[in-house]
């Protein structure tokens, strides 16, 4: 474990915040959660919307990042077999992981924010 991170856990959070995309189905707060094993949790959910035009349920996912590598090798899972579903209908996965990829910087990982973590 590195505990450099968590000492401006509360830091990470917001530039991680400020990164990552708002809107475009994904309007929930961003969530974080630190673990021991270095790596850094962020929970979001999607808002899905059906042919019609009428949302129709979230789809709660959360996205891990290990402090030593780039942002952009970020993991994306979804949470629950609700989320799962929804995921399956809406074929989510592609459309998240491009879009929060796209949001991020390929060559930073947490370290290289540049807060002082």
């Amino acid at each position: 474990m590195d505990s450099r991170v968590f000492e401006n856990f509360d830091a990470v959070c917001e530039k991680l915040t400020e990164m990552l995309p708002h809107g475009s189905g994904i309007n929930c707060k961003w969530q974080f959660e630190q673990l021991k094993n270095g790596k850094v949790i962020a929970y979001n959910s999607y808002h899905c919307m059906n042919d019609a035009g009428y949302y129709d349920g979230y789809a709660d996912f959360k996205i891990v990042f290990s402090v030593h590598k780039a942002l952009t090798a970020f993991s994306l899972h979804f949470v629950g077999a609700y989320a799962q579903r929804k995921n399956r209908q809406y074929m989510l996965r592609d459309y998240l992981e491009d879009t929060i990829y796209n949001a991020l910087p390929d060559d930073k990982s947490i370290f290289g924010l540049g807060i002082g973590v």
